[in-house]
């Protein structure tokens, strides 16, 4: 896998870290379609994505980085809003 900015080589991680990634997702009510998660080649960091955002996170500790974002709505989509008209 490549990452789209640094042409890098994206490391996949284990069933059990991808499982673990989208029990994170599901646990707080969200739809894991989309997520994914890639440790970097130099083995320092994971990214993880979604389709309305991406963060990297030092390995030691990246999951309850990971759910403090989530729970703050990081990887929300950003709701579409519509002007409203004054009322005359």
């Amino acid at each position: 896998m490549q990452s789209p900015q640094s042409g890098q080589s994206l490391l996949n991680l284990s069933q059990l870290e991808t499982q673990l990634l989208r029990q994170l997702v599901l646990v707080q009510g969200r739809d894991a379609t989309g997520f994914a998660a890639s440790v970097l080649p130099d083995g320092c960091c994971i990214s993880v994505r979604s389709p309305a955002a991406a963060a990297f996170y030092p390995l030691e500790g990246w999951t309850s980085r990971f759910l403090r974002h989530l729970h703050h709505g990081y990887f929300d989509p950003k709701a579409v809003t519509r002007p409203v008209r004054p009322a005359n």
